[in-house]
């Protein structure tokens, strides 16, 4: 019989749960934390209501729990007695698209199985809504705890400038072409280094709003953060936003929009692909600034800006 009673008590194990989501094999080789802390959080809710009230909180968050292929409203086994059969040693696979996360879990040698699928809905994942993500921004980024990694650079990218022996190792862009992903490099006295100068300010800006953290680049931040009616102002350093976007698993894309002979301005988009929002960033950058990091760069951050939602985008902006 599927979940038989074992002859202990049942034991509802979060922490073999979390070790169970953190160890699949799907592409990656560690699920993300915040995905890994909706479920375990998600799972303890659920475990304190009774079966009405837990398929009323599955249906209001669009979510599904599965037990051999059937709906759990479908089945009489109770939640805890469920969970109780997965620990560490349970097979795991998750899959996604761009809309949802699904989780399988396959139980005991008759290839039983509970399936988990929820939205790409990073309010729901992450636990708070937009405003309150907003409200916190400055402070986590501020608490945010990094450490500068030493970077070895080398290139088998293209040469995409014989006389600056430029090194272009690009990815993919997003929405328009000029909004780029990657780095440029060139080798000097033998060895290679990130690209950094006013001649060269489209691939310059590039590489410091992606790689600042990695490029040990302290640029002095003026941040302006707006969203919903909310304007907060704070100073920080380029590298420590680079490094915070990148703990965020948001990746990053820049575009230059205006150069004259004081200035450049651009975009900054840091996506994040699998909680589905965007952070937007609007940047002044004084070409002083290139050599002289305490030089300040004026920034406006729209943040949690959920992906392909140009109304959201469109309301955000219009609050300034």
């Amino acid at each position: 019989m599927f979940f038989s009673i074992k002859s202990n008590c049942i034991l509802f194990c979060f922490t073999a749960l979390l070790s169970v989501v953190n160890t699949y094999s799907c592409g990656k080789d560690i699920f993300s934390k915040p995905v890994s802390d909706f479920v375990e959080r998600y799972f303890s809710e659920l475990s304190k209501l009774d079966k009405a009230k837990q398929l009323e909180m599955l249906q209001k968050d669009r979510l599904s729990l599965k037990v051999n292929g059937k709906e759990y409203r479908e089945t009489k086994i109770p939640l805890q007695l469920i969970l109780s059969e997965i620990d560490e040693n349970t097979p795991v696979t998750l899959n996604e698209n761009d809309r949802e996360i699904q989780i399988i879990w396959v139980i005991n040698d008759k290839r039983e199985t509970v399936e988990f699928i929820f939205p790409k809905q990073y309010d729901l994942i992450l636990g708070k809504n937009k405003s309150e993500l907003t409200q916190s921004f400055q402070s986590d980024l501020m608490n945010f705890q990094y450490q500068l990694i030493p970077e070895t650079l080398e290139s088998d990218f293209e040469v995409t400038d014989t006389l600056d022996n430029l090194h272009a190792d690009l990815g993919n862009f997003y929405i328009i072409p000029q909004m780029k992903s990657g780095r440029y490099i060139q080798k000097k006295g033998g060895k290679y280094e990130y690209v950094l100068s006013e001649r060269r300010g489209e691939e310059s800006l590039l590489n410091l709003f992606s790689h600042s953290d990695q490029m040990n680049r302290h640029n002095a931040l003026d941040i302006t953060v707006k969203a919903y009616n909310v304007n907060h102002n704070f100073t920080c350093t380029l590298d420590r936003l680079c490094a915070y976007m990148k703990m965020q698993n948001c990746k990053a894309y820049v575009g230059l929009e205006t150069e004259n002979e004081k200035e450049y301005t651009g975009t900054a988009f840091y996506v994040n692909r699998e909680l589905m929002y965007e952070h937007l960033v609007y940047f002044i950058f004084p070409k002083t600034a290139l050599q002289r990091e305490q030089d300040v760069v004026q920034i406006k951050i729209y943040p949690y800006i959920p992906i392909g939602n140009i109304a959201d985008l469109y309301n955000d902006i219009s609050n300034y």
